[in-house]
């Protein structure tokens, strides 16, 4: 892999260790957050750092919305926060889940904020006013993902019950339900689920250390791919932008990029820890990786099965 030409981030605002939970790769800016509840927001073309966080307990997820104003942070403390970008400064602490918050994404298409929780519900909220628009209940375990078509019509979220479930946004009911437990889906607790660009196909990844792409246009959501080359379970999943190409990330301390249309390999990037997260630019030519380890990788030039660490977060102390 190359690395960026002049790619030295010193200190990613993340404390010595912490591991990297959380990366979402919006226009030209790189959002991480890591177990400690720290993060930050960086500029690529720099790369610079823009802004600094905290969202007081343990970070699980964060997500930055589709006109760039807001930030969402949520934690082990149950708390989903919306914050201002422009001062950083909170907006709502939206209240409502009775466990730890795993997952939020904002909705591209309203202003809307849904999240997924350990009190087996995912919830969408109001961004403008703070409340609470739906509770969806149908899982029987922690609910450890959810995500949002592109057109904003269709929810996803997946579970600890070793289930994954697509629901109508403006009714809440739910469209299709796998379940592991009958031989649907995935034979393990689902960690990651992630819509392509044209919300027609949905990518899977589980405990059963498989990542799958499903084909939403068919009623019974037919599998098109299996990606079977995790030695370990899977925690993230993605499309690149153009749907052409899909980064699973695992605790067997890789990251693989892989074709949407045959599951055929294009890059393996290799790291020394189990990896919790990764999201493609925009433009698909970086892929972010997060780690265990506490540092933050950038990997170029994906047709090559190696990579350069580009980003550290292990050199200062927030505190």
């Amino acid at each position: 892999g190359q690395p960026l030409k002049g790619a030295t981030l010193a200190d990613a605002g993340l404390r010595t260790g912490a591991e990297i939970q959380v990366i979402i790769c919006h226009s030209q800016h790189l959002l991480a957050g890591a177990v400690d509840g720290t993060g930050s927001i960086w500029d690529l073309e720099g790369p610079t750092k823009v802004q600094g966080f905290h969202h007081g307990a343990e970070l699980h997820s964060a997500a930055v919305s589709p006109d760039g104003k807001f930030l969402g942070t949520a934690g082990a403390d149950g708390q989903v926060i919306l914050w201002q970008r422009e001062p950083l400064d909170v907006e709502f602490n939206l209240q409502g889940h009775q466990g730890q918050v795993y997952s939020i994404r904002f909705c591209p298409v309203s202003s809307s904020l849904f999240s997924a929780s350990g009190d087996a519900t995912a919830r969408l909220w109001d961004i403008c006013s703070g409340q609470e628009l739906l509770c969806l209940r149908g899982h029987r375990r922690d609910v450890n993902a959810c995500a949002v078509s592109p057109d904003g019509h269709v929810l996803a979220t997946g579970s600890d019950d070793y289930c994954f479930a697509t629901w109508d946004r403006r009714s809440g009911q739910q469209l299709h339900f796998w379940d592991g437990r009958r031989g649907e889906g995935h034979s393990g607790r689902v960690y990651a689920v992630s819509f392509d660009g044209t919300g027609r196909f949905l990518a899977t990844g589980a405990v059963d250390k498989k990542a799958k792409i499903w084909d939403l246009r068919k009623g019974a959501g037919r599998c098109l791919q299996a990606f079977t080359k995790h030695t370990d379970l899977v925690n993230s999943v993605e499309f690149s932008a153009d749907g052409q190409l899909v980064a699973s990330a695992s605790d067997d301390a890789l990251v693989y990029v892989w074709k949407a249309e045959d599951a055929s390999l294009v890059a393996a990037h290799q790291h020394p820890m189990a990896v919790m997260c990764a999201s493609f630019s925009e433009d698909g030519g970086v892929l972010a990786t997060g780690c265990s380890d506490g540092q933050l990788r950038l990997w170029k030039d994906s047709e090559q099965l190696h990579g350069e660490t580009l980003v550290s977060s292990t050199s200062t102390s927030t505190t």
